[in-house]
């Protein structure tokens, strides 16, 4: 995956204050103006993408698939909004008439951002950042000789007040029970959890929260009659994270007492399906093939052998019309992959059938 793509998907995931919540929680016009530029601010910073593009790396893979020069430049990126996360948690807002700004605490900054920061501060500059040093209440030259400095803002002069705002009211949230951690819901400008008080759970988020919404602009009611079938319908519940790491993506488990039954992971306007089957559902789906789409067609060509290791010289696999089906009876994260309907997701006949097949495995043990 490019830095494009990866800075796409943060651009996207960003959200505006919404009227609604202004109105409900009665924020200030001050307060507003700088939300709604907080929000600019950050799609700006990402879309910038092509300013981190500075790796002098080499050009070599890595083992999680992505180059070197790419891997770093990614970090640049995700590193500068996180360097102002940093700034907002551990600075004080001051304001001079109109004006305000942060001042930070250099010690208290370096607890929460432990990388050099000369790294990000011209990036940062280009974004209409600037800053002041000082060393004992005297003004300093550099960052380096430092032990306080004044973070400002050019265009907008509340934008600073209104990041303190936010991370000052940001939840605690756990690894395994919550869909991102603090920084994250503040980098994507998650008003409704931060400011509407929604809950951060997994198994709370909506599949039709803003942030994920506005990832997919052209999808969007695709993805909408999906989620009113599988969980008004089908009677699905929906446990959701977001995967940030190197290959961006939010990740939606359809799940019923707690068993997945399907995941959708979801970039920049593509909707990726992972559905895995039992051993007797991948029969009935096989035995009614033809009635379905090209796409799942083309995904049960794929059924067979993955080499997990729990039989000798494949004697778990066996053929059924004309297709390799592994007849073990339980999943685990490999061996589900040797029955499962894995494609991108692009039209309501696709949706619908997806739909389809849920409902008859639903009749089937795992």
């Amino acid at each position: 995956m490019s830095i494009q793509n990866q800075a796409i998907f943060w651009e996207r995931s960003v959200c505006d204050i919404s009227d609604e919540r202004i109105k409900n929680f009665s924020l200030l016009e001050e307060l507003t103006s700088g939300l709604r530029a907080f929000s600019e601010c950050f799609r700006t910073l990402y879309a910038d993408y092509k300013t981190f593009k500075i790796s002098t790396a080499e050009k070599i893979k890595t083992k999680i698939g992505i180059l070197q020069n790419d891997l770093e430049d990614y970090h640049y990126l995700t590193d500068t909004a996180f360097c102002l996360y940093a700034f907002a948690a551990a600075g004080t807002v001051k304001k001079d008439g109109d004006t305000g700004s942060l001042v930070v605490e250099k010690q208290k900054f370096k607890q929460i951002f432990k990388k050099p920061i000369n790294k990000y501060l011209p990036f940062l500059a280009n974004h209409a950042f600037y800053f002041h040093f000082f060393k004992q209440g005297q003004p300093a030259k550099t960052y380096a000789t430092c032990d306080t400095f004044q973070v400002f803002y050019e265009r907008n002069s509340q934008l600073l007040p209104a990041i303190k705002y936010l991370t000052d009211r940001l939840p605690q949230t756990e690894v395994k029970k919550d869909y991102a951690p603090p920084a994250t819901i503040f980098l994507m400008a998650d008003f409704e959890t931060i400011i509407g008080k929604n809950s951060p759970s997994r198994e709370a988020f909506s599949p039709l929260h803003p942030n994920l919404l506005g990832l997919i602009p052209d999808q969007q009611t695709l993805w909408k009659n999906l989620v009113g079938k599988l969980c008004q319908e089908r009677h699905l519940q929906t446990n959701i994270s977001v995967n940030t790491y190197v290959f961006p993506n939010w990740i939606v488990k359809f799940t019923q007492k707690k068993k997945t039954i399907c995941t959708f992971h979801i970039q920049y306007n593509q909707i990726y399906l992972c559905l895995p089957l039992s051993y007797e559902a991948a029969k009935v789906v096989i035995d009614k093939r033809n009635s379905l789409p090209e796409t799942i067609q083309k995904a049960i060509q794929n059924f067979g052998c993955v080499s997990c290791g729990k039989c000798a010289n494949q004697s778990n696999l066996e053929t059924y019309s004309g297709f390799s089906l592994c007849r073990l009876p339980y999943k685990n994260f490999i061996t589900e992959s040797s029955r499962m309907i894995q494609f991108w997701l692009t039209n309501k006949e696709e949706a619908e059938a997806i739909c389809q097949l849920i409902e008859k495995i639903q009749e089937f043990p795992a």
